[in-house]
């Protein structure tokens, strides 16, 4: 795979948190701590938490995968395992092995040039955090298939995987008129 480096100066915080590290400097002051009032307290429940986002794109630009990373304050190091996501029409940070232990993944990529970048996503929106930084995924030469049949067999599992992504959605909508 491919190992990514990042340090992040401030962890991000939800609103809740933010609130309340507010309030606790205002009890150390000595100072009263004002109510937020109903509609901020729902607002805060209802909050999509705030997230670090890493989007892998190809050379043409295409992105290739985009996954979760931590978001906490400091250095952290994450691992991308050079593979397109996974057929499965809903994509989940932590997917569960079904129950012969299998764990879905989708297509190795092909040799070449990629990008890394990060972004924060609060409320729904994905805010660029850094420039992507170009890297160069490499084969081990441990394949017995030539560089131009790796390509077209990336194609056939991509046309092979959106198939399978209509069939599943063709009988999750069959089964609910049933």
């Amino acid at each position: 795979g491919a190992v990514f480096t990042y340090y992040l100066k401030d962890g991000l915080k939800t609103g809740a948190e933010a609130r309340r590290e507010e309030e606790g400097k205002l009890v150390k002051d000595g100072k009263p701590v004002p109510f937020p009032g109903w509609d901020n307290l729902r607002k805060e429940e209802n909050e999509e938490k705030p997230s670090i986002v890493m989007t892998i794109m190809d050379e043409a630009g295409q992105v290739v995968r985009r996954f979760p990373v931590p978001s906490g304050k400091g250095l952290h190091r994450v691992a991308w395992d050079l593979r397109y996501p996974a057929v499965d029409p809903t994509e989940v940070e932590e997917r569960p092995r079904d129950e012969w232990g299998w764990n879905p993944m989708g297509p190795l990529v092909v040799p070449g040039k990629f990008t890394a970048a990060l972004a924060k996503k609060i409320d729904g929106v994905l805010t660029p955090l850094t420039e992507p930084r170009a890297f160069v995924v490499e084969s081990l030469n441990l394949a017995n298939l030539p560089e131009k049949d790796r390509t077209a067999l990336l194609d056939f599992q991509k046309k092979a995987g959106e198939l399978q992504r209509a069939m599943i959605g063709e009988l999750e909508r069959i089964a609910g008129q049933c």
